[in-house]
């Protein structure tokens, strides 16, 4: 049986999305953003053609989510990714590759001059895909946020099998300050096969205060 995780809606980021500059920073630990609403926490891959999706609904319930018109996917190429079942096929690997699923519960924030910003925390599920291509897909339903990107084998200073560097936008959030490009990184620890997730992102503007938007979570496979 999956869980629905309630968590009251708060005030929405009323900044106007005037011109500006946004700064993306990298992390190699972990960051945050935040804010969610109640809904359900149940998550499913599913598999389109070859392409991976994610969506908090069965496969083939979203228009434009899978099938060609008039086919539904099969819910049999549906995996519920927050289901205590054995880990999909793309688990993974237990020593120090980032590729796979990674899901957990990650906390969204955003701060102003060093302050929380009003209604932006939250701790929600999120799942994240790193395909052998480069590709990085997510979702976190409960706050709205999908997440769509690409990543790069080390760090920009040098190789590492361990992580994965990331540049991903979100899009979706219902706290609209989330929905802009991040960057971060992926560093897997082996022993406790787990992986440690940090996004950030700075919003500077003439005349403004700077806001920092960052995402933090252990994901496990």
């Amino acid at each position: 049986m999956h869980r629905r995780i309630p968590i009251p809606v708060t005030s929405s980021d009323n900044r106007t999305s005037s011109p500006g500059l946004t700064i993306l920073c990298l992390l190699a630990t972990a960051s945050v953003c935040s804010h969610a609403s109640a809904a359900n926490s149940t998550i499913y891959r599913c598999d389109d053609h070859g392409k991976t999706l994610f969506q908090d609904s069965p496969c083939g319930t979203q228009p434009g989510l899978a099938a060609p018109a008039g086919r539904a996917i099969p819910s049999s190429t549906a995996t519920p990714l927050s289901s205590p079942l054995s880990p999909p096929s793309s688990a993974p690997n237990a020593q120090q590759n980032p590729m796979g699923d990674w899901r957990g519960q990650a906390q969204f924030q955003g701060t102003e001059n060093g302050q929380h910003l009003d209604g932006s925390q939250s701790v929600v599920p999120l799942v994240i895909s790193l395909a052998p291509e480069g590709k990085v897909t997510g979702l976190s339903p409960e706050n709205g946020c999908r997440a769509l990107g690409i990543w790069s084998p080390g760090f920009p200073s040098g190789p590492d099998p361990r992580v994965a560097t990331l540049d991903i936008t979100l899009s979706g959030c219902r706290f609209s300050g989330f929905n802009r490009r991040y960057s971060g990184t992926l560093i897997v620890a082996a022993k406790e096969r787990s992986a440690q997730i940090g996004l950030q992102a700075y919003d500077m503007r003439p005349g403004q205060p700077t806001r920092l938007y960052d995402v933090k979570a252990t994901l496990r496979p």
